[in-house]
C-alpha cells in the first residue's frame, strides 16, 4: 500500500499529521495533548509499504492503551530492535518502542540504521525535556520480517499450482497421487508454473 493511501487510512482512524519535512512526517492521535504516541513515516516513497510493516503499523494504530514516555526509554536503551523487511526495490525498517513507531526505507542495513539514528537524534532534541540525547553506544539488534515469504509458502498447495498452470485441481491431484501423468503440453505448463514459483521464492528470500 502506497504511503499516500496509508496516510489517508491513518487519518480515518483518528490520527493527524503534526509535522512534515522533506524526509519524514510525524503523526499523533487526534485527541493527543503531546507526542507521547508518535508514528514516524518517510515523507514520500513510490514503493508500496511492505506487508509485514503495514500490518505492524496498523496494529500500533489500533492500540489505545497508554505508553511510557518513549523519550526517556530511548535515552536509557543500549540496544534497539530494528526489524527489516525486504521489498521489490529495497528494504523497509521499523522500530517500535513504547509510544514510538518509526518506519524508514533504504537500500541496505547501513542505510536504515543511519536513518534511524539520525531521526531519533532529531526527535530527542527538546530543550524543555530532561531527557538526554541518544546514547552514543546505541547498538541495533537486527531482525528480519518474512511475512511475505511465509504468505507465499502457505500458497504452495495444489490449488495454487492449478491456478498458475491453468490445469484443473482434480487433474493436479491425480498427478500428485500418481494416478495420472501429464502430457507434454501439460508438463510444459507445469514447468513454467514451477519456474514462476521459483522466481517468486528467490525474490522474497534473496
Amino acid at each position: 500500500m502506497k504511503l499516500v493511501v496509508v496516510n489517508k487510512l491513518l487519518m480515518n482512524r483518528g490520527w493527524r499529521l503534526i509535522t512534515r519535512t522533506s524526509q519524514i512526517q510525524l503523526l499523533t492521535p487526534d485527541d493527543a495533548q503531546s507526542d507521547d504516541r508518535l508514528i514516524v513515516l518517510p515523507a514520500q516513497s513510490p514503493i508500496p509499504l511492505s506487508t509485514g510493516t503495514f500490518d505492524a503499523l496498523m496494529r500500533r494504530v489500533n492500540q489505545t492503551q497508554s505508553f511510557p514516555n518513549w523519550r526517556q526509554a530511548l535515552s536509557r536503551v543500549q540496544s534497539l530492535e530494528l526489524i527489516i523487511e525486504k521489498s521489490a526495490d529495497g528494504l523497509w525498517g521499523r522500530v517500535s518502542l513504547d509510544g514510538l513507531f518509526l518506519v524508514v526505507r533504504g537500500t541496505d542495513t547501513t542505510c536504515l540504521t543511519t536513518q534511524v539514528r539520525t531521526i531519533l537524534t532529531g526527535l530527542l532534541v527538546d530543550p524543555t525535556s530532561a531527557c538526554c540525547g541518544l546514547p552514543e553506544t546505541l547498538a541495533f539488534d537486527i531482525r528480519h520480517d518474512m511475512t511475505e515469504l511465509w504468505s507465499f509458502l502457505r500458497q504452495l498447495r495444489a490449488t495454487h499450482i492449478a491456478d498458475l498452470s491453468g490445469i484443473d485441481l482434480t487433474t493436479i491431484n491425480r498427478f500428485i497421487s500418481g494416478k495420472e501423468f501429464p502430457s507434454p503440453k501439460q508438463t510444459l505448463r507445469l514447468q513454467q508454473s514451477f519456474q514462476e514459483l521459483g522466481h517468486q521464492l528467490l525474490r522474497l528470500s534473496g
